[in-house]
């Protein structure tokens, strides 16, 4: 398998150095950072306007759980000597099961807000690709390349400003 691949690699070589550079001119290639596009979308500050909202009202509830917490543990600690036995266990019973509670909501809220996170992301990436696609289509690319990572990109071949454009202009409507 490994042999037919380098056989493969080799061939293509071949009939990439045999077509010459006049052929390669014929060829019209895009490149898009899908990264940048979707950070410098409006979507994705509206978003992540949004999402930070959410999360400073998860912080706000968290904040008074975590307060009703050190009210229990400042109690015990001040009359717990003067506490019985029973009243004394059942203080640590509630101080228990609000630490429970606590963790279980600070755990679910972050598990809520990285599952919108993603979601959103995901919707927007979404929205990129069928941009890319469209564009590559429309404009009778032969290649459009996407990441974050090419070493150099010519001007010329950089797609990303017009994808952030249209990504912004389909956000309008």
């Amino acid at each position: 398998m490994r042999l037919w691949r380098g056989v493969a690699t080799l061939l293509l070589a071949v009939m990439v150095a045999s077509t010459g550079t006049a052929a390669a001119a014929d060829y019209k290639i895009g490149y898009v950072d899908v990264r940048k596009a979707v950070e410098g979308s409006e979507q994705a500050q509206a978003a992540k306007g949004k999402l930070q909202s959410q999360v400073e009202e998860r912080q706000a509830k968290l904040r008074r759980q975590r307060q009703t917490i050190q009210d229990l543990q400042q109690e015990l600690e001040q009359q717990g000597s003067l506490m019985s036995e029973d009243q004394r266990k059942e203080k640590e019973r509630k101080l228990q099961q609000a630490m429970r509670k606590f963790r279980r909501a600070q755990q679910a809220a972050q598990e809520d807000i990285d599952a919108r996170k993603n979601q959103v992301l995901q919707d927007i990436y979404d929205q990129v690709s069928r941009i890319i696609n469209r564009i590559g289509e429309e404009e009778g690319f032969d290649l459009i390349l996407t990441g974050p990572s090419a070493m150099y990109v010519a001007d010329r071949v950089d797609l990303t400003p017009r994808v952030v454009e249209k990504l912004n202009q389909a956000s309008e409507r």
